[in-house]
């Protein structure tokens, strides 16, 4: 076999065994995307009216998988529709695919949250900064009804 190939067959096995559960957690260690300080995982709507942040872990049991917070997003999302039908906005993940973690691969693959539709944080935090806009003008124009009310009750 010619160096090249051997090179080429290294750089496979590498891919391949990172992507199992111990190598993939020390991976993610090693590169700070696990760890005490790590976002986890991120899901907004449309609207920006829902959030839900929620952290990277083993699944549920003794199962060696992770879970990433997806099935609660998914759950809490479900709830928040039914609450407010008239939001029909879908769900969408705050976290990207990034290629050059490769060890991510096999939960790119296996994973239904990377089905969910990417928004990016920079509009997602448009969404939210335009929201509390929103929120903070009808807080305002409550007091200023109040406001005119009293004074009208007060001539």
């Amino acid at each position: 076999m010619k160096y090249k190939d051997k090179r080429i067959v290294l750089i496979m096995i590498l891919i391949i065994t990172s992507n199992f559960f111990w190598p993939s957690t020390l991976f993610s260690v090693l590169s700070g995307e696990e760890g005490i300080k790590s976002p986890g995982c991120q899901y907004i709507n449309g609207s920006g009216k829902f959030t839900k942040s929620s952290y990277r872990s083993l699944g549920e049991g003794n199962s060696f998988k992770y879970s990433n917070g997806y099935e609660f997003a998914k759950r809490d999302y479900r709830t928040y529709r039914l609450e407010n039908p008239e939001d029909t906005t879908a769900l969408y993940r705050r976290f990207p695919v990034n290629p050059l973690k490769f060890w991510r691969y096999w939960e790119y693959i296996t994973c239904d949250c990377y089905e969910l539709p990417y928004m990016s944080d920079r509009k997602a935090e448009q969404l939210i900064r335009k929201l509390k806009r929103q929120e903070e003008e009808e807080y305002r124009s409550g007091f200023k009804e109040a406001d005119g009310r009293n004074r009208e009750a007060g001539s």
